[in-house]
């Protein structure tokens, strides 16, 4: 969403913490699933999702579904996620918010602070492949404030598809490659995750664009 980076990216708002989301099974009704508003359309992974109003009192703690459990990765702390969500008031019809229409996943790093507290602890220990439905108190989501569309002290229900996972490493590795041209800064190569060296010679700045290996990974090219 790049409207998600104004409505799910707002650490600061975000100032409690609650107990971890738990995976519930329970009776149904044609509006509530499991203690959350039921798919109403386009329950498929991957499909765009609709939710019915949420009825009764909301849950006071993070609740999360698991819709369709798909058989890729646990995430993980520090892991970077492709996602496509829904997102809808508890007491609404209307989403605030979805990627479904917008044809392009939204990208994040889990743990990370970048969006609120109820998806980094409602996505963290589930498997990519899966559909998941996370219904968010107002101390993990928007609180007192609220944002954008989002009243003051709303519950939040997600419909989120988890579509990859990638486990960013803490540090570069691969071979360390000869740093030759005497004209260019010596970077240190240190492999401990710490910022490296820098010693810049006293000679004039390149005039052109220059791109060496200091340490050669073995990834896909980007």
């Amino acid at each position: 969403m790049r409207r998600l980076a104004g409505l799910l990216a707002v650490p600061l708002l975000l100032l409690s913490t609650a107990a971890c989301g738990t995976e519930e099974k329970g009776s149904e009704t044609a509006a509530m699933t499991n203690g959350l508003p039921a798919i109403t359309a386009g329950a498929k992974y991957g499909e765009k999702p609709t939710l019915a109003k949420g009825e009764g009192d909301p849950p006071k703690e993070l609740k999360v579904n698991v819709v369709s459990e798909g058989k890729g990765a646990v995430t993980k702390k520090g892991d970077a996620l492709q996602v496509n969500y829904l997102g809808q008031a508890w007491d609404s019809t209307t989403p605030f918010d979805n990627s479904f229409d917008r044809g392009r996943p939204f990208d994040l790093t889990l743990g990370a602070g970048q969006v609120i507290k109820g998806w980094d602890q409602g996505l963290e220990g589930q498997k990519v492949g899966s559909r998941v439905e996370i219904g968010i108190p107002p101390e993990l989501g928007y609180g007192a404030q609220g944002q954008g569309d989002i009243k003051p002290n709303a519950t939040l229900v997600f419909v989120v598809d988890i579509l990859k996972a990638t486990t960013i490493p803490k540090a570069a590795s691969g071979t360390e490659v000869a740093q030759e041209n005497k004209d260019l800064p010596k970077v240190g190569t240190n492999t401990d995750g710490k910022a490296p060296s820098l010693t810049v010679p006293k000679t004039d700045a390149p005039a052109k664009l220059v791109s060496n290996y200091v340490i050669e990974g073995k990834g896909e090219a980007v």
